[in-house]
């Protein structure tokens, strides 16, 4: 799928590409150099990429009615194997800005392969369907996350971003008994691990809480560990916000007394989770002063 897009900037115009690859980011590209409309060599090449965009519309528009019959939306259809996240924003033109940030993040810590084994990446974005599609609304409010499900109705507004993610791996602060008991070492390991590549990739999570951490069952003995919560990160060494500093200082699950992106936040979060998991009693990884990463 492409989708194409203009820049101007005064008399000066460019065209350019968005590629949807399949099992891939979005990937954007400039198509031309800048253009110049006081130019008569420039617009004329610019005519001629108008009439190319004339034409690419219309046959996506053909296509589209060949596919989809134009006049009954189409059907939500969810099962119980994913589960949706809405945009951490506090309205929906900032939630929409917010995926495009979030969809970003996702690329770069793609393109880190260390990243790619730790990182749980959604499987698509789908927009909250409006009051007349109450069976898709219905269906979709099932799949929420369940903390989302009372509160705040932001989310609930039509056309609300809601990242779809698979829901085949399980929350870690929900199995914190079956992790301590059979998985203790092999995890925290992994955990490390997921907190070394993040930063490598340039990021810090600002919410590396173990409630954010998914595993499963890899064999009797093996687990998998994936980080959530993406829309929940900085880049190394940028300041953090007074919103996020004061937050910070009003809960004690996060790191106080912080000013920026540090490995000391992910080593703070690292500390909490072997205390959730441990209550206090270390097991023999503990010698490693594996919380300084």
């Amino acid at each position: 799928v492409m989708v194409v897009f203009v820049l101007t900037n005064g008399d000066a115009i460019q065209f350019g590409a968005v590629y949807v690859l399949e099992e891939n980011f979005p990937c954007s590209t400039i198509l031309t150099r800048p253009l110049s409309l006081l130019l008569p060599a420039d617009r004329d090449i610019v005519s001629r990429w108008v009439v190319a965009l004339g034409i690419h519309c219309s046959q996506c528009a053909v296509k589209l009615r060949q596919s989809v019959n134009m006049k009954q939306q189409k059907r939500c259809s969810l099962n119980s194997n994913i589960f949706l996240k809405p945009i951490e924003a506090d309205d929906i033109k900032s939630a929409s800005f917010a995926v495009v940030q979030l969809l970003s993040t996702f690329k770069t810590l793609y393109e880190h392969i260390p990243c790619r084994d730790y990182i749980l990446f959604p499987l698509g974005v789908m927009g909250m369907p409006d009051e007349e599609q109450m069976d898709g609304r219905a269906q979709v409010m099932n799949c929420l996350i369940a903390k989302f499900k009372q509160g705040s109705t932001l989310y609930t507004l039509p056309g609300f971003p809601l990242i779809i993610y698979d829901a085949t791996w399980r929350n870690c602060a929900e199995c914190i008994d079956e992790l301590a008991a059979n998985f203790l070492d092999q995890f925290i390991e992994l955990v490390i691990d997921i907190f070394k590549s993040v930063f490598a990739a340039g990021f810090v999570h600002l919410d590396g809480r173990l409630a954010n951490f998914m595993f499963c069952k890899n064999g009797d003995k093996m687990v998998k560990v994936k980080l959530l919560d993406w829309d929940s990160c900085i880049r190394v060494g940028y300041r953090l916000s007074l919103d996020i500093r004061e937050a910070f200082e009003r809960d004690e699950r996060y790191p106080s007394g912080e000013t920026y992106a540090t490995e000391a936040i992910h080593n703070f979060f690292l500390k909490k989770i072997v205390d959730d998991l441990t209550t206090g009693n270390l097991s023999s990884v503990a010698s490693k002063e594996f919380w300084h990463i």
